[in-house]
This record gives structure tokens, C-alpha cells and sequence, in this order.
């Protein structure tokens, strides 16, 4: 306590939890070593320093942020002259002999993300009610820990954080980004006169801070290079405060000033925090550096991204790893903004871009063009909506590991907290389900184990078919953070496997699955497995199944109708089916040099570029199909078909034999690449977006129904939350709107994906594979192959536009014409036998949009062979059973 006062004065300290006092003390002098502590407060002060030992308090910690109160009174001459009253916890925090990071005497798993203040509407004027709902939206989703990037917060902010539990890191207003382009990130850290500048912003940041019990860190700045004023600032810092780490990430291993960017290895940091670290690299950290590794940023997320984060918690989790501790996302928000084309709006035409969201360049020439959509890059969109990949975080982050295996009609569920915590006042809810989603079973069990492991049996009542466990476990009680019946952690598992399409065809990529049609309609099936009917008049035919027509000419499906003549597919983009080479490109997909440095992009080597330049020099934006043989025998057409860039030597190659059943069309297709041209652009590509089949179905068949990952947006490298089973949406509800559009809404592993129209009518297509299985994931960089690492199914999208559309946007009120409604729109459905991770794995902070290279395909990969099979469906024949939790 320092007392500014030149009379004779004593302090008096009293803690209190609530109208308990839990102890008292008074000091009336100051010691020599107190004194010495004045240069933090000015030499005009007398410091008292009190030690009140509590006896057996509650320690505060993210799951318990115990407040105490200590009540402070300065007494001068005998008179009260000042009271302070504030909430504190008591916590430890410190770092092992085993370089373990320790809150509390138990290691700590950082759950953290970067977040800027700023508000979308508000811009940097955040209110207290939007920095609680940015802690609360933290928390509700498992985050434990925040980074003030890249300076001190306002103080609602810590006061929050402690009052909710979240683990501050600190940093302070310290950044030179600009420098880097300069090689001289370090130049203002070696000049004498901007010391006392970084000094006097560390020590601002203490003096005010330093009471907070969630700030657990000191980050010294941001991208600031190394030099004689981090270490002084450091050792300032260290002398105030030993109850707390002090970190920076400029610094390099070498320990000399950085040029650049540093590596967050320097040997004066307490913790190394690298930036946009793999786990590969964090890995080697970890053998070869024996202090606690909590990366400063990582798993960029701007866009459709954060691929791969599970297999950092592969790493997080792994006991061989201690000292890897985790780290912060970035970042939190995107940092868009709503602004008025004047004061006191009224509507939305009072705003720029109508009233939605904009980034740099859209509010005037001088509106930020360089930085574009860069600084959008948070897991929640402006609005706070949270984006997919905050489900990922949700998920990898709970500390509740859930599983179950089945024995007969007895189901075991094992349940652990991994961090060791007690399952008590939570609530566990359980649902079986069948293969339409029907309700089998149903139930809740209480938790009250005071230990962190327990198994719970259920009965399983007699089904048939694939069987499915949904597992969600609630709050029994309000939190400060969420109310009751808030879900901490969730699981589903697959009991029962559903039939395989073709039993024979195991061990293959994908076997398939058999969709759980109707009993009348899986008869008529097996009764009609012979050839439809097919009346030939030179290059035209006219096939007329059971329960569908349609016209071929010269090879190409030209007309797909059902038993009611209604079309199933559409020309409103060209051909009805099609192959597809090429996706919209997403946020990582546009990240590269060329991104920054326009001017240089003819110029820019190869693996500088972005993937969608790549893509576009290549071609593969502007393919076309070109037919160049096709033959009938009986009801098997064959079709081979050449792509490439109008005037070109084609790309790929395919063959494909469409066998008109009279209750279904299948289609086994073969792919390959051209080899035969020396110079062919794709081969020498760095990765595919994808192969596979485009259909394009009439507006009304907009309810999808689908066996693969969901409910959410999946990806192959972002699919751990995204759980198998049977699932339904709308089209319009598999659309995220990310800040910039671009490939997005995708349904990882998919076996069987049905779009009808309300009535039941629509089309049903399943998926399945003879190619060798997909390699398992690893957390190792690993190699493109012909599919991404743990892919076991299809990768599908539909949407109302094509990809060229949502390529050309730059916002989503773009990608349908004003003049136009969403559900008049025809839909584009993609079903693709190999698609690419969407990235954003880092492994250089210059390369923050970097793929990991096991979820990225092989251009030179010998041939990709898939098969579908189209069966229109009439009403009832696919209904699936509404679910609720």
C-alpha cells in the first residue's frame, strides 16, 4: 500500500468473505525493503507491505473464481483519510522444476484466444455490455484464458475476467509490425532514446493492472523485434512481481535482435510463445526446450479456416508433451464494421453497403485498402454470431471425455474430466436414435461423483439398423457464466453400424451406406434392379425408368424427370451434371504474397503464391467439359469426356459408365490427370480443390438430409465436432455467412445426401469408393494424397449459387442479385470424391493461411475412382424423424 503523506500514518487491512471477517492486521512502519519498493509508486510515497495468511481459503481458478474482499483504511494523525475496498482470489501461479506451468499447484491447459477490443458498430468505443458478452460468449464455449492483443484493455475488462474466471495474459501497447518490412523489427528496441518510451508503457500497464487477480502473464508488446528495452522493461517487471511470468514473442533462440519476426524462444522469456507454431514444430519445442510452451497465436481464423486444430489438441493432450500448455487463437471478432453514411441513422439505407458489415476499402478510397478483409479473421462474425469453427474450439476444448460401447441392450458410458475436476452438479442426457433419426430411447442422469471418472449403464430397447448415441452434459445449476441446462461437453456415437451398400467391398475408401428409404420403396427397388426402357433416335435417347425419365443426347444428360414429369435437375448453369475441378477460393485459399504485393504477382515464385492464383493460372477456374466418345450397350451408357480451359490441352480425363436401372442411375466414373502434356500446369500445383460431380436441382428441393458429419460445417481437416451420423437442414441454414464469401457450408464423409421439396419428393444420391482407403491423420505435416488424411466419404455442398459466384463476391449481400429472392434460386450440389482441407494450420508467421500438407490432394495421383447412384424419391419414401434435445 503506498501512502503518499508526510504525517505520521498507519494502514489497516481487513479480509472478508462476504459479512465474515477472515483476518485483520494493522502496520503503522515502513521496512528498508519496502522503501526500495517506492520507485514504483514515486518518491514521495511510503509503502506498507502486509502479509495476512488466510486460513484454508478457496483458491480461484477458471472453474471457481473465488472473490474475496479486502477492505484497505489510511489512517494520518489518528484520522481516517481513505478507504479502498477490493475483490481479489487467492491463487498460485508459477513454473516447475520440470518446466510445467502450474496454477494453483496443478498444470494448466491454456484455452485461449487473441481479442481486440472493438465493437461492430461501435468501433473502438466498446461498452461494458459488449465486453461482457464477448467474455460470456468465451467462456460458454469452453475458452479459458485471453490475450489483450495488443495492448492494455479498459478496466471492466479484468474486473470480468475475475469475476468470471478467465486467465488474463497482459500485453503491452508495444508494436513495430512496419519495421519487419524494413528487416529492422529491432531497430526502435536498440535505440537509446525509445527506452524509456517501451519502459513507461510497461509500467503504465503494471500500475494499473497489477491487483487483477485473472491476469496470471506480462506480454512485454507485439511483433516489436528484440533488444536493451525488453530486457529492462523485463527486469522492471520481475523485480515488481514475482507471482506472475513475463513473456515476449520477438525474441529468437540466438538471443541477438531479429530482423524480422522472432520465434518466441529467446532464452530471458519465462514461456516460450511462439507465433502460428504446427504441432509438428510444437513437438520439437518441446524436446529441445524444456520451459512451458503456451503459443502466443495460432490456428489463424479468418474465414472458413482453422483446419487441423484438433491435432494440436492430439498434442495439448498427449502426456509425453507436458510442457506444451496450449495458447491463443486467432483471434476473437472479426473486426468489421456497420457505419452510418451520417448521424442518426434510420434505416439501412442510411448505411454504407446498405447496413451490413464492411472491412477495408469499403468506406471510401482512403478506407484501409491495403489491409482489406485481413483483419477479419475472428472465430465470431462481427455481429458476435459465432462461426463452425467455434464449435471446434467447444468441442477440443471441454475437459468432460465422453464414450460407450454396447453389450446385447446394455450400454455403457464411461465419463472422465480430464483435468481432474469432480462430475458433480452437472446433468447427463441421453437419446438413442435410429437411421431416420427416430427416437429409440431416451433419458437423464444426475451427476454427484465427487471424483473425475464414473460409468453409467442404459438400457437399449430392441431396433434394428444403425444406432446412434447423442450425449450432451448440462449445468445442473446457474454459473456466473451460463445459465442452467447450458451444455459444457457432447459426444455421439455410433452403436450399431447401418448396412453397408455392398457388404463385398470391404476394405475399400468408402463401402457406402445404405439409405433407410421406406420398406415398400426398398422392395420396389430390389424387384426393379432390372434396365430401365430406352428408345434410341441417332445420337438421342429417351430411357423411362419406374419412377423417371430422361433424354441423352450425344452423351450428356440433357433431362432428368420424375414419375410426375417434374425436372430433378436443371440447366439453369449449363449442363445438368458435370464434373468439378475448382472451388470459390476461401480466406486461405486467397492468402499469399500476392494478397499484399498485387503489383508483383506475375513475378512471385510458386511457393509464395496463393492457392487461388495458383488455381486460376493454371485454369481450373475457366474449365469445360468436352465430350469425345460415348457408346451404348444396352442400358449402360459410357461416356468418356476430356477438361481442361477452353483452346487447351485438357487437364483431366474421365470415364463414365451410367447404368439406367429402372429405379435409380448410377454413375462409376474414373478420373485422371493428363500426363502426356510436358507442360501441364496442373501437375505442377501444390494441391487440387477438388474432384467430383456438379449437379444442379430445381429451387424447391431445399431440405437435405444427409449420413456424414454434421450438423455444422465440416471440412476433412475440421470435422472432430462434426459428428457421423444421420442429420437435416435447409440449404439456406448450411450457409455461413462469412465475412467474405467464398467456398463454405460443406458436409464432411458423407455416404448418402437426399435434397427433397416439402412434400417428400426429390432426389436421393449415394456415394461410394473402390479406391484404397484415405491414409489416418497424423500430427506430423505428412503429404498430399489422392484424398485428404481420414477422409471416409464424400465431401458435399449445396447452396444457391454457383462457385464462380461466391468467388466474385466480396460480400454476402452480393451472391443474389437485389432484384431476386434466395428461394427462386436453382441449387448447386457438389458431391466430390476428394476435396481439400480449408487450412489455416500456420507453421510460420508468414504463412499464416499454410495447409497442413496431409489434407491437400495430389495433382499427380494416377486416378481417382468413385460411383453414384441417383434414385428420385416420391412422398414418403425418405422422412425423417424431428429430433428434439
Amino acid at each position: 500500500v503506498a501512502v503518499s503523506c508526510t504525517k505520521p500514518c498507519f494502514v489497516r487491512c481487513v479480509i472478508s468473505d462476504g459479512p465474515t471477517v477472515m483476518v485483520e492486521k494493522q502496520e503503522a512502519r515502513s521496512s528498508q525493503a519496502e522503501r526500495e519498493l517506492a520507485a514504483m509508486f514515486g518518491a514521495e510515497s511510503t509503502v506498507f507491505q502486509l502479509t495476512l495468511p488466510v486460513k484454508r481459503p478457496a483458491k480461484w481458478s477458471p472453474d471457481t473464481p473465488k472473490l474475496y474482499t479486502a477492505r484497505i483504511e489510511v489512517h494520518c494523525d489518528e484520522a481516517l483519510v481513505q478507504v479502498e475496498n477490493w475483490n481479489f482470489g487467492i491463487r498460485d501461479v508459477r513454473i516447475s522444476e520440470e518446466g510445467v506451468l502450474r496454477l494453483n499447484g496443478k498444470p494448466l491447459k491454456v484455452h485461449g484466444v487473441n481479442r481486440v477490443e472493438m465493437s461492430g458498430v461501435n468501433a473502438k468505443a466498446v461498452t461494458d455490455e459488449e465486453t461482457l458478452n464477448d467474455l460470456l460468449i468465451m467462456k460458454r464455449h469452453n475458452f479459458n484464458a485471453v490475450r489483450t492483443s495488443h495492448c492494455p484493455n479498459k478496466l471492466s475488462f479484468y474486473h470480468f475476467c475475475d469475476q468470471l474466471g478467465l486467465l488474463v495474459l497482459d500485453e503491452a501497447n508495444s508494436e513495430c509490425h512496419g519495421f519487419a518490412m524494413l528487416a529492422a523489427m529491432s531497430y526502435l528496441q536498440c535505440a537509446p532514446g525509445w527506452q524509456d518510451a517501451y519502459l513507461k508503457r510497461v509500467t503504465a500497464m503494471f500500475g494499473r493492472d497489477k491487483n487483477f487477480t485473472s491476469i496470471i502473464g506480462w506480454s512485454l508488446g507485439n511483433e516489436s523485434g528484440m533488444g536493451p528495452a525488453w530486457q529492462t522493461s523485463a527486469d522492471w517487471l520481475r523485480f515488481c512481481d514475482h507471482t506472475r511470468f513475463v513473456q515476449f514473442e520477438s525474441g529468437c533462440a540466438h538471443g541477438d535482435a531479429t530482423l524480422i519476426m522472432g520465434d518466441g524462444q529467446h532464452p530471458a522469456t519465462d514461456i516460450v510463445c511462439p507465433m502460428y507454431a504446427d504441432p509438428e514444430r510444437c513437438i520439437h519445442i518441446a524436446k529441445t526446450d524444456k520451459r512451458p510452451l503456451v503459443m502466443c497465436e495460432y490456428s489463424h481464423a479468418m474465414g472458413n479456416s482453422n483446419g487441423g486444430l484438433h491435432l494440436f489438441y492430439k498434442v495439448f493432450d498427449d502426456p509425453q508433451y507436458p510442457t506444451v500448455q496450449g495458447g491463443f487463437i486467432w483471434d476473437f471478432v472479426d473486426q468489421g464494421l456497420k457505419i452510418p453514411l451520417a448521424p442518426n441513422p434510420k434505416g439501412p439505407q442510411d448505411y454504407w453497403l446498405d447496413g451490413n458489415y464492411g472491412y477495408g476499402g469499403d468506406f471510401g478510397p482512403d478506407s484501409g485498402n491495403g489491409d482489406k478483409w485481413f483483419v477479419c479473421n475472428g472465430l465470431n462474425n462481427s455481429d458476435r454470431r459465432p462461426k463452425p469453427a467455434m464449435e471446434e474450439c467447444k468441442y477440443l476444448m471441454q475437459s468432460i471425455k465422453m464414450s460407450a460401447n454396447m453389450a446385447d441392450s446394455t450400454v455403457t458410458v464411461s465419463l472422465e474430466d480430464i483435468d481432474g475436476r469432480p462430475l458433480e452438479n452437472l446433468l447427463l442426457k441421453w437419446q438413442l436414435t435410429g437411421e431416420l433419426r427416430n427416437l429409440v430411447g431416451r433419458g437423464n442422469v444426475s451427476l454427484h461423483d465427487p471424483k473425475s471418472q464414473t460409468s453409467i449403464s442404459l438400457s437399449a430397447p430392441s431396433s434394428e439398423g444403425g444406432l446412434w448415441l447423442k450425449l450432451h452434459v448440462e449445468l445442473a445449476s446457474d454459473r456466473k457464466f451460463a445459465p442452467r441446462g447450458h451444455i459444457v461437453a457432447t459426444q455421439t456415437v455410433l452403436l450399431r453400424a447401418p448396412a453397408p451398400a455392398i457388404a463385398s467391398r470391404q476394405p475399400v475408401q468408402c463401402a457406402g451406406t445404405k439409405a433407410p428409404l421406406s420398406k415398400a420403396k426398398a422392395t420396389s427397388e430390389a424387384e426393379a434392379g432390372a434396365a430401365a426402357i430406352i428408345e434410341h433416335n441417332g445420337d438421342v435417347a429417351m430411357v423411362k425408368g419406374t419412377n423417371y425419365t430422361a433424354v441423352i443426347t450425344a452423351g450428356v444428360i440433357t433431362e432428368f424427370k420424375d414419375s410426375s414429369a417434374s425436372p430433378l435437375l436443371s440447366p439453369a448453369h449449363g449442363l445438368l451434371v458435370d464434373h468439378a475441378f475448382w472451388r470459390a477460393g476461401t480466406d486461405n485459399d486467397r492468402g499469399g504474397a500476392d494478397v499484399f504485393f498485387p503489383f508483383l504477382k506475375s513475378v512471385l515464385p510458386r511457393s509464395m503464391i496463393s492457392k487461388s492464383l495458383e488455381w486460376k493460372n493454371a485454369g481450373l477456374e475457366s474449365m469445360v467439359s468436352r465430350v469425345t466418345k460415348f457408346s451404348w450397350s444396352e442400358s449402360v451408357l459410357t461416356v468418356q469426356s476430356e477438361h481442361g480451359p477452353k483452346g487447351k490441352s485438357y487437364f483431366f480425363s474421365s470415364t463414365v459408365a451410367v447404368n439406367f436401372s429402372k429405379a435409380s442411375v448410377s454413375f462409376d466414373i474414373q478420373v485422371s490427370p493428363n500426363t502426356s502434356c510436358c507442360c501441364n500446369a496442373v501437375s505442377k500445383l501444390t494441391s487440387l480443390a477438388r474432384v467430383g460431380m456438379r449437379f444442379v436441382l430445381p429451387p424447391q428441393y431445399s431440405v437435405v438430409s444427409w449420413l456424414g458429419c454434421g450438423s455444422h460445417e465440416s471440412y476433412p481437416d475440421r470435422k472432430a465436432s462434426s459428428f457421423w451420423d444421420v442429420h437435416q437442414k435447409t440449404v439456406e441454414g448450411l450457409h455461413f455467412p462469412y465475412m467474405v464469401p467464398g467456398e463454405c457450408g460443406g458436409i464432411a464423409d458423407v455416404h448418402w445426401v437426399a435434397l427433397q421439396a416439402s412434400d417428400g419428393r426429390g432426389l436421393l444420391v449415394e456415394y461410394s469408393s473402390d479406391d484404397a482407403p484415405a491414409p489416418k491423420e497424423i500430427v506430423t505435416a505428412g503429404k498430399p494424397g489422392a484424398r485428404p488424411a481420414g477422409m471416409i466419404g464424400a465431401q458435399v455442398s449445396a447452396s444457391r449459387w454457383t462457385p464462380q459466384v461466391a468467388h466474385a463476391a466480396m460480400h454476402n449481400h452480393e451472391l443474389i442479385p437485389k432484384d431476386q429472392k434466395a428461394e427462386d434460386q436453382p441449387i448447386v450440389l457438389h458431391v466430390d470424391t476428394s476435396h481439400a482441407g480449408i487450412g489455416g494450420t500456420g507453421g510460420a508467421t508468414d504463412a499464416v493461411w499454410r495447409f497442413y500438407k496431409q489434407y491437400l490432394i495430389d495433382p499427380k495421383t494416377p486416378e481417382w475412382n468413385y460411383r453414384l447412384v441417383l434414385t428420385p424419391l416420391a412422398p414418403g419414401e425418405l422422412s425423417l424423424a424431428s429430433v428434439s434435445s
